[in-house]
């Protein structure tokens, strides 16, 4: 079912066909595939990636579809590196000194909206698609040369700037760093943020199914004394639904999303009992196919077929 198939049934379900309630259902949809996400990740939203941190790198932005890091493995010495938030605790002298050695542990700290600091704050960017015409809005610090030494030599400021397409647009105020990058509305193209004083390297990207730029960034003690080939397993994240003919990804029960934003629906209405129900029916698809997997997935495989030892030409089992 495609995203325009799934609003059907919702309507159908409801008997509550408005063609303006129409963003209203894609917002149920999209919150109903990342709440199955959550609690029930399907086959393939699992995945690994090869990634390098360089020599005396603390940190390590990660690509703007991981939604969760699951486990990191360092494939140069054979060493797993596990997750820790208490290293500047328990090692405060080699934390403060920027010690090198062997990363044996990570933070995740946070979100980015930027994999790199800009060079002299020179920021342009572009679409992929020529008819993207919107608004790009861009917050972060900036450096006032006038206010030196004092405490407004830096400001936050937001920068709204209307794009033109595949055209390159620079813009007009100069970032000593990015907190923020956002669009106004869906667009039809990817859009690519470069750092001009950095030989228009790459330094943000925001998916035409996403509103925001968003990296996850790594934190590793210690920092490598040399390169590290690292591999990462990780869970994608779930872009929302937005064209009409877009459909769930493979794993994703329709009929989950249907009652998941049923539910929704009539709990806005103020039908608690109504919303109750369809609720109660989501949960139970999550559940059959929990127990289907309990059940019937190898090697953990609760029934066992049977095989005849003997060929009867009488048994219902015989074949020629």
């Amino acid at each position: 079912m495609n995203l325009n198939s799934l609003i059907a049934a919702c309507e159908n379900r409801t008997g509550y066909n408005d063609s303006q309630y129409r963003f209203r259902w894609i917002d149920y949809l999209n919150e109903g595939l990342r709440e199955l996400a959550r609690r029930n990740p399907w086959p393939g939203l699992e995945s690994s990636m090869e990634m390098i941190l360089p020599s005396g790198s603390r940190y390590l932005v990660l690509p703007h579809f991981i939604e969760d890091v699951l486990d990191i493995l360092n494939t140069t010495d054979n060493i797993s590196i596990n997750r820790s938030g208490e290293f500047g605790r328990t090692h405060p002298a080699t934390f403060g000194a920027n010690t090198l050695g062997q990363p044996w542990s990570y933070d995740i700290i946070g979100d980015v909206a930027s994999v790199r600091s800009t060079l002299a704050g020179y920021v342009w960017f572009r679409s992929s698609h020529a008819s993207d015409l919107d608004s790009i809005y861009v917050t972060g610090i900036i450096r006032d040369s006038t206010a030196s030494g004092s405490p407004l030599e830096y400001q936050r400021a937001t920068v709204a700037v209307a794009t033109t397409g595949q055209t390159p647009v620079t813009l007009s105020q100069l970032f000593v760093e990015i907190d923020s990058i956002a669009k106004a509305t869906n667009t039809n193209g990817d859009y690519y943020f470069f750092d001009a004083g950095a030989s228009d390297a790459l330094a943000s990207f925001i998916p035409a199914g996403d509103d925001a730029a968003r990296f996850k960034r790594l934190q590793f003690h210690f920092m490598p004394s040399a390169q590290k080939d690292l591999r990462l397993r990780y869970r994608r994240k779930v872009f929302p639904l937005i064209d009409g003919n877009q459909v769930p990804p493979p794993g994703v029960d329709p009929d989950f999303l249907v009652d998941h934003a049923v539910s929704i629906f009539h709990r806005e209405q103020g039908q608690y009992s109504k919303a109750t129900v369809h609720e109660s029916k989501a949960n139970r698809v999550l559940e059959s196919a929990a127990a289907k997997a309990e059940l019937f997935s190898e090697p953990f495989s609760q029934f066992i077929p049977f095989r005849p030892d003997y060929n009867d030409p009488d048994s219902d089992h015989y074949t020629q």
